[in-house]
């Protein structure tokens, strides 16, 4: 083979790994991975204001509250205390967070299961009148940084696959 038909050859299995990698089946493992990261930090207690800045601890809860969780201890979740601000009372809303879409290049995060069994409101609804005060479904400095981590090592294990990268 002439070499002008071997980089014909790398570049085309190049284009193929790269549109292989906007594949749902490489996209939604880094979905789940973001869903895994800001289920962590947020049961931790703390939250973030908007993409890519700091993370933060959540407001806390006010005494009226503390006290309804405390007389409600049965349905407070294992990963919680009465007292903790970390948006898990039942923990409905955070344990359903999933990867709702995976297409093209984009991941969109949305609840495997939006109704809850406590109440009438879904588990989006709550999540939107919880983020008003206590923002947490982005992702923060650290947070982006794994993900590109994560997916650097995933697209590096596709071009190992494809034999591109030894």
């Amino acid at each position: 083979m002439s070499a002008v038909k071997d980089i014909t050859k790398i570049i085309k299995d190049i284009r193929g790994a790269i549109a292989d990698m906007g594949a749902k089946k490489q996209l939604l493992p880094m979905g789940k991975e973001a869903v895994r990261l800001i289920s962590i930090r947020t049961r931790l207690g703390y939250g973030v204001r908007r993409e890519g800045a700091k993370r933060q601890k959540l407001k806390s809860l006010a005494p009226s509250y503390i006290e309804y969780r405390k007389k409600n201890r049965a349905k407070l979740s294992e990963f919680t205390r009465f007292r903790k601000s970390n948006l898990t009372f039942t923990g409905q809303m955070i344990d359903r967070l999933d990867v709702k879409r995976s297409t093209g290049l984009k991941v969109t995060l949305g609840w495997r299961l939006d109704s809850r069994y406590d109440t009438s409101l879904r588990n989006s609804e709550v999540a939107e009148l919880v983020s008003k005060r206590r923002p947490w479904l982005n992702l923060t400095d650290l947070e982006l940084k794994k993900l590109t981590r994560f997916y650097s090592l995933n697209f590096g294990k596709l071009l190992k696959r494809k034999k591109l990268l030894t």
